[in-house]
C-alpha cells in the first residue's frame, strides 16, 4: 500500500470517527439533536457511511416533527416508517451507543465534532461545490424549523421591536451608567430561565453572589441596594424581609440548569473566549454580557475594543449561542449635555460605537424618559439648573430606541417606552393605568407587596 492510500485510510477512519460520535451524542443527549439541527452546520452530505446519513436524516426528520430523541423512541421511529433495515433493526443504533465515554450535557463536544468533520469534508472534496449544497440544506432547515426553537424577547414591546432571534446573531444594548441597562438585562434573564432557556450570565461589575442576591431582592419585590448593603436590618419586619429574599434565592438553586452566572474579578479577551466555550459547552441559548466595556485587550482603547467585539462576533457565529451585549455612553459626551441621558441614544454617543453597530444584527438604545407634557421652559430651568431633573422625567419610564435591524429596516427609529416596577422592566403602562393597575411608590422606597 502506498503513501497516499495509508493517508486516504487514516483520513477516512478519523471521519467515520467524528460521523460516529456525533450520532451517539445525540442518542444520548436529548438536547444535540434539536441545537445541531437548529445550528444547520451539519448537512446529511458530509456522512460517508450509508448507515450514518440514514440515521442523521432520521433524527432531523423527527426533531421536525417534535419527537423526543433517545434510543428506543429512534429505532421506533424506523420501525414506523418501514425503514428498519437501513439501521439493521437497531444494530447500528447498539453500536453508536458505545462510542462517547462522556455524559451529558454533550451538545459542547457534539458541535466541535461537527466542526472538524465539516474541515475534513471540505479538505477531501471539492470545497465550493460542497459550501453550495450546505448552504441550501441550511436554508431548507431554518425553514422548517420548530416553532419552540425561535426566541424572542419576553417583554413584549422588545419582541415587537426584535421579532425572532436567530442563533448566532449578536444584539447590542448601549444607555448611559445609571440608566437601567443592568435592570433590564437581569429582567430579561429571568423571564429567559423561566421560559427554561438556558442562559449564561456575565455580570462584571459586581460578584456573581452579590448579583444573585439582586435578582432575589427583585424577585422578593425588595429594593437590591437595602438588601446588598443590609440596610433592611434596620428595619423591624427584618426577618420577613429575609424570608423572602431567601425563598428567591431558593427558587434561583432550582432554576441552576438554566441560569449559570460567570465569576471573574478581571476579564480580558482570552477569559471571556473561555467563558464563550462553557457557555456552548453547557447549551446556552443566550449569552449576556454586563457590560462588554470591562473587557480588556491590547493596544490603545480603539484597538481593545475592536478586538473584543471581533471575538464575540466570531464566538457568536461558530457556536450559535446568542449573544446579548451591554455597552456604555461616552461620559465625556454626557458631560456636555446630561440630558443626552434622556434622548434617545445615538451611535456618536456609545463608546467606539461604530464597530460595536456593524457587528450588532439588532442594537437597542435605553434612556430615561421625559414626560410628555414638558414644556421647553421646564427644560430649559433644568439645564439652567434651577430645577432638578426629575421635575421633568416620567417616572418609573424608560425609552427604547431601534438604532439598526438588520431584518426590519423599517423599524430603526422607532421609540417605544418600558415601565419599571417592582424591581424589573414591563410593558409600559400610561399613569392613569398605572394608577388603576396597582400603587406607585418612589424609587427610594423598598418595595415590598402589601
Amino acid at each position: 500500500m502506498g503513501g497516499d492510500d495509508v493517508a486516504e485510510g487514516v483520513v477516512t477512519h478519523e471521519r467515520e470517527a467524528l460521523e460516529r460520535g456525533i450520532l451517539c451524542a445525540c442518542l444520548i443527549d436529548a438536547e444535540v439533536a434539536p441545537l445541531l439541527v437548529q445550528d444547520g452546520r451539519l448537512t446529511k452530505q458530509m456522512f460517508s457511511v450509508k448507515e450514518h446519513e440514514v440515521m442523521w436524516r432520521g433524527l432531523v426528520a423527527m426533531v421536525q416533527a417534535g419527537r423526543g430523541i433517545d434510543p428506543l423512541s429512534v429505532n421506533a421511529y424506523f420501525r414506523e416508517h418501514g425503514a428498519a433495515k437501513h439501521i439493521k433493526d437497531g444494530e447500528v443504533t447498539a453500536r453508536l451507543l458505545d462510542e462517547v465515554p462522556f455524559s451529558p450535557p454533550l451538545i459542547g463536544y457534539a458541535r466541535n465534532w461537527v466542526e472538524s468533520l465539516r474541515t475534513l469534508v471540505l479538505s477531501m472534496e471539492d470545497a465550493p461545490q460542497h459550501r453550495q449544497l450546505g448552504q441550501v440544506d441550511e436554508a431548507k432547515n431554518l425553514l422548517t424549523r420548530d416553532a419552540s426553537s425561535v426566541l424572542t424577547y419576553p417583554i413584549q414591546t422588545l419582541a415587537n421591536l426584535r421579532g425572532g432571534w436567530m442563533p448566532g446573531e449578536v444584539d447590542v444594548l448601549a444607555a448611559a451608567s445609571n440608566s437601567g441597562k443592568t435592570t433590564l438585562l437581569s429582567t430579561l434573564a429571568r423571564k429567559w430561565v423561566e421560559q427554561k432557556r438556558r442562559v449564561f450570565y456575565a455580570g462584571f461589575e459586581l460578584p456573581a453572589a452579590n448579583l444573585r442576591l439582586q435578582w432575589a431582592a427583585h424577585q422578593a419585590g425588595c429594593l437590591p441596594g437595602d438588601i446588598v448593603s443590609g440596610a433592611y436590618l434596620l428595619r423591624p419586619d427584618a426577618e420577613q424581609i429575609r424570608e423572602r429574599v431567601t425563598a428567591a434565592l431558593e427558587v434561583q438553586e432550582e432554576r441552576v440548569d438554566f441560569l449559570r452566572c460567570a465569576d471573574a474579578d478581571f476579564v480580558d479577551v482570552a477569559s471571556l473566549r473561555a467563558m464563550g466555550e462553557e457557555a456552548a459547552a453547557w447549551g446556552a441559548e443566550v449569552f449576556v454580557i454586563d457590560h462588554i466595556d470591562h473587557v480588556s485587550g491590547s493596544g490603545d482603547l480603539h484597538a481593545q475594543s475592536r478586538q473584543v467585539v471581533s471575538m464575540v462576533l466570531e464566538l457568536a457565529k461558530r457556536t450559535g449561542v446568542r449573544y446579548l451585549v451591554a455597552t456604555q455612553l461616552n461620559q465625556q459626551g454626557l458631560a456636555q449635555d446630561f440630558l443626552r441621558s434622556h434622548r434617545p441614544v445615538r451611535e456618536e454617543y456609545i463608546k467606539q460605537g461604530g464597530h460595536k453597530k456593524e457587528v450588532a444584527t439588532f442594537m437597542l438604545g435605553l434612556a430615561r424618559a421625559i414626560r410628555p407634557d414638558v414644556s421647553p421652559d421646564d427644560i430649559k430651568a433644568v439645564r439652567d439648573r434651577r430645577a432638578g431633573i426629575e421635575t421633568i422625567e416620567e417616572p418609573y419610564t424608560s425609552q427604547v430606541n431601534v438604532m439598526k435591524h438588520r431584518h426590519y429596516g423599517d423599524r430603526v427609529g422607532k421609540v417605544r417606552k418600558l415601565a419599571w416596577e417592582r424591581g424589573e422592566y414591563t410593558d409600559y403602562l400610561s399613569p392613569a393605568e398605572r394608577s388603576i393597575v396597582a400603587p406607585v411608590r418612589r424609587r427610594n422606597d423598598l418595595l415590598m407587596a402589601e
